[in-house]
């Protein structure tokens, strides 16, 4: 059986909160085009209010609408007024 970009992309979304303050959200898996709407759905439904940190140590692969789809988030989120979103090292291949 033949598996199609579709099947085979998965990018998971854990969101973590440590008890200080701060929001944790670790990406796994392929940060790609197919995979941009749910993405969006669920980082535009994080809080505002708190800092957040995006840690993308488990991406295996971003293509380019991934990254700037990641950045215009970070974008929107920094002009609530909050701390600006703090992106953590990706993983080194």
């Amino acid at each position: 059986m033949r598996e199609t970009a579709w099947g085979t992309s998965r990018l998971q979304i854990e969101v973590r909160e440590p008890g200080d303050g701060r929001v944790v959200v670790a990406l796994t898996g392929d940060a790609s085009f197919l995979r941009l709407p749910g993405t969006r759905e669920q980082l535009e439904g994080l809080p505002t209010d708190r800092p957040v940190e995006l840690d993308p140590s488990g991406v295996r692969h971003i293509d380019l609408a991934g990254r700037v789809a990641l950045e215009n988030w970070a974008r929107r989120h920094d002009d609530a007024g909050t701390e600006p979103v703090r992106m953590l090292p990706p993983a080194q291949p």
